[in-house]
């Protein structure tokens, strides 16, 4: 197989398990408007209403956090194109606003803040640079939340052989 085919193999397998993240957030419970043509609401609105445990919400984070280190990894070691690490940040950036949190909590001031460092929700993509220094240190934040929580903070590496 030629090591162009495999790189796209791989990267297909990743949206994949990143869209299965995205869709199960979604079926957890997000709300989107059925008119045609009008502009979804943003989740955050409908999950906030049901009873989330720090665990759930740290869950997600971990996976966001998963998500953007292992494509950061294929992306510094040539696997994939600086364009479709910025497509995984879109992906990671709609998983950000789709994140449950139960209100008026800690985590939940975490995760609106994260919000705003990853802009507007929009069907089509959010747009955000996970590299920056904010990003960094309202990240940082979130993972502090989640050891404040009781929840330890892990990243799974899965790329690299």
């Amino acid at each position: 197989m030629h090591t162009g085919s495999i790189t796209r193999t791989r990267v297909r397998r990743l949206w994949a398990v990143a869209l299965g993240f995205a869709a199960a957030s979604v079926l957890v419970g997000c709300t989107f408007s059925a008119s045609a043509g009008q502009p979804t609401e943003s989740p955050e609105a409908a999950t906030q209403q049901a009873a989330v445990t720090a665990e759930e919400t740290c869950a997600q984070l971990i996976d966001v956090n998963t998500v953007l280190y292992n494509e950061k990894i294929a992306l510094d070691e040539g696997r994939i194109a600086a364009v479709e690490y910025g497509q995984v940040q879109q992906l990671v950036g709609r998983m950000v606003h789709r994140i449950d949190v139960a209100p008026d909590t800690a985590l939940a001031e975490t995760v609106a803040t994260l919000r705003i460092v990853v802009g507007t929700y929009a069907p089509g993509g959010t747009t955000f640079d996970a590299t920056t220094d904010q990003w960094a240190a309202v990240f940082a934040d979130a993972r502090e939340e989640c050891t404040r929580a009781g929840v330890a903070f892990y990243t799974e590496g899965w790329t690299g052989g």
